[in-house]
């Protein structure tokens, strides 16, 4: 088998290589029928019956996602109803090789059946005997059957798990595979082993030909973009988007283009980075759901071109609400947020103070049940969720009848807490509730019961309730004069009230009023507690946070533009297609260009920030030293789509400092980047402060394009602000590294 193995492995390498590149002339189908007919045709594949107990799922199904669970009961609610059916049976799987790697692929679908909140039949990893990349959803959907999982329909349930006798008594030929076992065509352990990714292949290009119950899901295709970024990324190369969402598109059909590139948008954002954690997270809660969401590429798009850097947890918050929304629309997928939602989480923007707070909030929830929970992980995480699910509808203002609503972030972390110490006694007090004092719910009035008398007269315990008591000064709601009740009455219809006496005033007598035209029509005087500020005892108003940050962004932007004024801005031409550049339309000698990157995106704060440090501001009593950053701000001029309607309009802001690309190739630059001190007189006080300045370093002639130098994290610092060069002298995209013909910021097309 070894020599056969040799033979076949390099040839099927290769021919994986070449699909995924897109070279293959062969279809999707075609080329499964290939791969698959020459691995059969080495006598490295045969027809197996087997019992799916013991079928697990291979780790690379799916995308790595392997499973979802809501899809396994749907497939098995679908199959009951219509019946059991050998010749729609279609499945593929690969022997468990011996050693580490087939101990670890046990090892992952043990954890995949944990991951899944009980909707998974559990898999005992020793007793496996092979793992499926086609058939997977069928073979977990018969395994819940006579395995026993949590249950989503009722038609195939009882008593909230999947009923066996209750599926084959509504459809016998469910009997069949129980009996039978199912056929499965399986690939020899040595095969895989030779071919480490020919599972992967076989799954993606199985699925991309059969039913919806197979079809990927949003997130799923994300994890192939940052499979195929990150094998990239891993190569030193700076990654070609473009080049990733084609490829993305292989076996899905040319029309998966546009989506692709919205998902690209996404992944490269708020993946998580390298090892992916963000989308890791996302699909275990998607695999924890019991109504199923689709997602839409655009929605995913939208979240990506939110600036919010400091909402790490926030963010990967709203697609996990989007995942379990409380509505979706006729093709099911999520119609949670609109675009005034993504906007007004924009810096500035009314929901962001909210946002931010909420993902302060999802942090230290995170940081206590790390700290002090005892609690297994899908328990845990399970918390977590339902916590960023909340805030995430709270701070958007979405309500549900079927979803509780809370009065504030602070009582969503109450319920949270409340949920976990129900769990584990042994929680100790979470910080982070004082300010709730112990008590999310309405607070209720105190007091014993309410008496109503049968004659339906006000009662005197009602009147007591209300204020008006023997000895009360009150007055009618229209006048000024003071009144004094004498008695309360004994008919329990009227009290007895008199007017104060003035001076120099004859006392008038004592007459009654109705305890109705009371309630409706007087009111208790009650003298207000004097409360009075003396100067000093009180902030003073000249250091108030918001107008010291307000007058310091101020002057920083008038410093930038007057920089401006005096750049070469008007000597360069700033290029948007087909790729962004910036070329310069005279001859420069050297250090004579100079171009200065003015923006509206100023922030000042005592957080550490990713954005370019322009200097210290000032020092804040509470928060300590505040510092000046700067984002960038490049927003080219909206065009007509192709449906003939222009994009919201939004005013264009193009600065050349922005669209410039960087290299680390010293032969390839002309320019480099670096801040350039400049006064800011604030009252009496003139401070120093950077100014964003890209000056050549080498003599450049007419229609040249600008190439900054790339610092280096361990160059040498600037002498303005120390920290600057942690963020870069110039800054950069968020999108990670950028090579020739890609900007300096992210632009707005």
């Amino acid at each position: 088998m070894a020599d056969r193995v040799n033979v076949i492995s390099p040839i099927i390498n290769m021919m994986i290589e070449d699909h995924d590149s897109g070279d293959s002339s062969l279809g999707v189908e075609a080329f499964q029928e290939d791969l698959i007919g020459r691995i059969r045709a080495a006598g490295l594949m045969e027809k197996k019956w087997i019992m799916p107990e013991w079928v697990g799922v291979h780790p690379d199904n799916r995308e790595k996602a392997m499973l979802v669970p809501i899809d396994v009961h749907d497939l098995l609610a679908r199959v009951a109803q219509d019946g059991w059916s050998f010749k729609k049976w279609d499945a593929l799987a690969c022997e468990i090789p011996a050693g580490p790697v087939g101990q670890e692929w046990r090892r992952q679908n043990e954890e995949l059946a944990k991951g899944s909140d009980g909707l998974l039949a559990p898999y005992q990893g020793d007793m496996l005997q092979v793992l499926t990349g086609r058939g997977s959803h069928g073979t977990a959907a018969i395994r819940a059957m006579t395995m026993g999982a949590k249950g989503i329909h009722p038609e195939i349930c009882a008593e909230g798990c999947v009923s066996k006798s209750k599926i084959c008594e509504r459809q016998p030929s469910m009997e069949q595979p129980l009996s039978k076992g199912c056929p499965y065509d399986v690939i020899k352990a040595e095969m895989v082993i030779a071919s480490p990714r020919l599972m992967e292949i076989l799954s993606r290009t199985g699925n991309a030909g059969h039913s919806v119950y197979r079809v990927q899901t949003a997130l799923q295709h994300c994890n192939r973009i940052h499979q195929l970024a990150v094998s990239r990324q891993k190569t030193g190369k700076d990654v070609d988007w473009n080049s990733v969402a084609k490829q993305a598109c292989i076996g899905m059909g040319a029309e998966f283009l546009d989506d692709a590139k919205k998902l690209m948008e996404f992944v490269r954002v708020w993946s998580g980075g390298e090892d992916g954690h963000i989308l890791k997270d996302l699909e275990g809660y998607e695999r924890t759901l019991k109504v199923k969401r689709k997602l839409y590429p655009h929605d995913l798009q939208s979240i990506s071109k939110v600036d919010f850097v400091d909402g790490g947890r926030y963010i990967p918050a709203m697609v996990k609400a989007l995942l379990n929304a409380p509505t979706a629309d006729s093709t099911g997928h999520a119609n949670l947020f609109s675009n005034s939602d993504y906007s007004s989480l924009q810096p500035a923007a009314k929901a962001r103070p909210f946002a931010k707070e909420a993902n302060e909030l999802i942090c230290a929830a995170t940081s206590f049940l790390n700290a002090y929970g005892r609690f297994e992980s899908n328990v845990q995480a399970k918390l977590l969720s339902d916590l960023e699910v909340r805030c995430v509808m709270h701070v958007h203002q979405k309500r549900c009848e079927t979803r509780a609503s809370y009065k504030s972030l602070q009582h969503i972390a109450k319920a949270m807490y409340d949920e976990a110490k129900a769990m584990d006694d042994k929680l100790p007090t979470w910080a982070k509730l004082k300010s709730v004092g112990g008590e999310t719910k309405t607070m209720l009035p105190s007091g014993s019961l309410r008496e109503t008398r049968k004659d339906g007269l006000v009662a005197d315990s009602e009147m007591s309730s209300r204020g008006f008591v023997v000895g009360a000064k009150i007055l009618k709601k229209d006048g000024p004069t003071m009144y004094t009740i004498t008695v309360l009455g004994d008919s329990s219809q009227s009290i007895t009230v008199q007017k104060e006496k003035e001076e120099e005033e004859m006392q008038e007598e004592p007459f009654e009023v109705d305890r109705y035209e009371v309630i409706a029509s007087w009111a208790v005087h009650v003298v207000a507690q004097e409360v009075c500020f003396k100067s000093g005892e009180y902030p003073d108003p000249l250091l108030y946070t918001d107008i010291l940050v307000d007058v310091w962004k101020g002057h920083i932007k008038s410093t930038l533009i007057d920089a401006f004024k005096k750049s070469s801005e008007s000597n360069v031409v700033v290029h948007k297609e087909p790729s962004m550049k910036v070329v310069v339309g005279k001859s420069f000698k050297e250090e004579a260009l100079h171009i200065v990157g003015l923006t509206n995106n100023i922030t000042i704060s005592s957080k550490h920030n990713t954005a370019m440090c322009l200097g210290d501001c000032f020092q804040h009593p509470t928060q300590g030293a505040m510092k000046a950053y700067a984002r960038s701000h490049l927003q080219f001029p909206t065009a007509t789509t192709a449906s003939g309607f222009a994009r919201a309009t939004v005013e264009p802001f193009i600065v050349a400092y922005w669209a410039c690309p960087e290299t680390l190739d010293t032969s390839k630059a002309n320019c480099k980047a670096t801040l350039v001190e400049s006064s800011v007189k604030i009252g009496t006080v003139t401070y120093k402060i950077g100014i964003p300045t890209i000056s050549n370093f080498k003599p450049l002639s007419e229609g040249d394009e600008i190439v900054v130098l790339k610092v280096s994290s361990v160059a040498a610092e600037p002498e303005v602000q120390p920290d600057a060069k942690r963020h870069k002298s110039a800054p950069t995209s968020k999108g990670g590294k950028k090579g020739k013909g890609k900007g300096r910021g992210k632009a707005s097309k």
